[in-house]
């Protein structure tokens, strides 16, 4: 009688697997397949572990995707140890920017009903803000507007990144056909732009941003003086 070789692949024990290690796995998958496609059995697999154990972790796939999103607004909104409030904040952005660039699915957590509690991953900024004599409901508001400006910067060039720089070129020769006889200013204009960067325009906004806040904040201290 021929008794065929069975292998076994040596498995984790139960809940062996860090917590570090299951979001990891999480957010590789998310990457891989999107949020909405992501299942526990996936997680497992990309873990190399039980589906079972990872239960020790989570109770259900809802409750691993608000352990992601935290994980992920974390990653994004850590303090970067600038000397200023508005070195920070720039920091913030641009880091915020890089990550979500490198990452486009996590955007998607960010739906998620379940609140996050906002501020809690950037003390320093908050603590700069408020040091300079910003209410801390003002810095909250602020800090709270700097994160949607980025991700919303983001989202808008992750979905045109692609067919940007034609539809810039397209938009640019237009306008040089159409509006020299209408607008002049604005034909000039665009003859001046080579081209457009997106990593430029990001900067741009933030900093213009950043520059409201100050002069709103200088305004304000000097009406109160």
């Amino acid at each position: 009688m021929i008794v065929a070789n069975k292998t076994k692949r040596a498995q984790r024990a139960r809940g062996a697997t860090t917590r570090e290690g299951v979001l990891e796995a999480a957010l590789a998958v998310a990457d891989d397949m999107g949020v909405h496609a992501l299942t526990v059995r996936a997680v497992a697999r990309h873990a190399d572990t039980p589906p079972m154990s990872l239960y020790s972790h989570f109770s259900n796939r809802a409750e691993l995707l608000d352990l992601m999103r935290a994980e992920v607004a974390r990653r994004l909104f850590a303090d970067s140890n600038r000397e200023t409030w508005q070195a920070e904040m720039l920091g913030l952005c641009h880091q915020i920017r890089h990550i979500l660039l490198q990452h486009p699915n996590w955007i998607q957590l960010f739906s998620r009903r379940k609140p996050h509690a906002p501020g809690l991953e950037s003390e320093r900024v908050l603590l700069l803000m408020t040091g300079e004599g910003m209410s801390s409901h003002n810095a909250v508001a602020i800090l709270a507007s700097a994160r949607l400006l980025s991700i919303g910067l983001t989202s808008i060039e992750l979905t045109f990144r692609d067919s940007f720089t034609m539809r810039f070129d397209q938009v640019k020769r237009r306008t040089e056909e159409a509006f020299a006889d209408y607008y002049p200013v604005t034909r000039a204009a665009f003859a001046e732009v080579p081209h457009l960067d997106l990593s430029e325009n990001f900067d741009h906004a933030a900093r213009a941003f950043i520059a409201g806040v100050e002069a709103t904040a200088s305004r304000s201290r000097k009406s109160t003086a």
